[in-house]
């Protein structure tokens, strides 16, 4: 018969949205879901991206994950979780301890498209802590290491992201498109760089239709833009912070040369220099 105290966890699973569980994935790892709930027996990180449900939580292990080969679509990234979370309960992929998971998107260099190394295609309560990438070109030599698409709730946080220097236009560490209610926090973003100029579509951080989004505390450095804030967007928050995090005061000068921010929607930003009435867009120089 069950304890009491074992029947009300049983109705606690079993009436709430989902039953928090935690599973271990590695470079190396081979065991089904199941097992992957023991640190010794870890999955691959395909298996926690077809199975991780509302509540679960998966920590990756050091070392470097070979993204598959992905179709092309120009959103869909290498590894994006099959499933959402929910409200209170999302998913969670996050590093072990301190160790640094590298996601290696080479597989999916010269693609027709970018293919992005991971994030959110059409999930919602999606959470990305403490990984490592570097964007790889497309046939166009477009790049992008993160992308949340069609996709809401979603948070990278405490990751490292290096863009991609080319002739091209288009080059994001981050990229957000129809989102709503994004995090960007804690990050270190740079070398999103395009070689023809000023150029605000290469942004370390480029949203296009994104609501609500937060960014704070990021490391921005060596890009073309910082963040540009595209088309329509809307209760966006950002600060001197969001681009300057743990530098001193040389540091942040010599990281502050040509770097840039854009909106095309500069209203309702007090703590930003304005633009007339008659400008759609509005680029400054931090």
């Amino acid at each position: 018969m069950l304890s009491k105290a074992c029947l009300f966890t049983a109705i606690l699973c079993f009436t709430s949205t989902a039953c928090a569980a935690v599973y271990y994935a590695s470079p190396d790892g081979d065991a089904s879901w199941e097992n992957s709930a023991d640190i010794n027996t870890p999955c691959s990180a395909s298996t926690a991206m077809s199975n991780a449900q509302a509540g679960d939580t998966v920590y990756f292990r050091d070392g470097a994950y070979q993204a598959p080969v992905t179709p092309s679509s120009g959103y869909a990234p290498a590894f994006h979780p099959l499933n959402s979370g929910t409200d209170g309960n999302p998913i969670i992929f996050k590093a072990y301890g301190n160790e640094r998971p590298f996601i290696d998107n080479s597989s999916n260099r010269g693609a027709a498209s970018t293919v992005a190394s991971f994030g959110a295609y059409n999930n919602d309560y999606i959470i990305w802590d403490g990984f490592y990438t570097k964007a790889v070109p497309d046939a166009q030599n477009q790049a992008k290491g993160f992308v949340i698409y069609q996709s809401n709730n979603v948070a990278l946080k405490n990751s490292i992201i290096e863009g991609c220097t080319s002739g091209s236009s288009n080059n994001n560490c981050v990229r957000l498109d129809y989102a709503e209610n994004a995090l960007i926090e804690n990050n270190k973003l740079f070398n999103a760089r395009s070689l023809i100029g000023v150029d605000a579509n290469s942004a370390a951080i480029m949203s296009h239709h994104a609501y609500n989004m937060i960014v704070g505390n990021n490391d921005i450095y060596d890009s073309s833009t910082a963040v540009y804030d595209k088309s329509d967007g809307q209760n966006n928050s950002r600060s001197w912070e969001a681009v300057m995090h743990k530098a001193d005061k040389k540091e942040k000068e010599a990281k502050r040369k040509n770097l840039w921010i854009m909106m095309d929607n500069p209203s309702g930003y007090p703590h930003y220099p304005q633009c007339n009435a008659a400008a759609t867009s509005f680029l400054f120089k931090l």
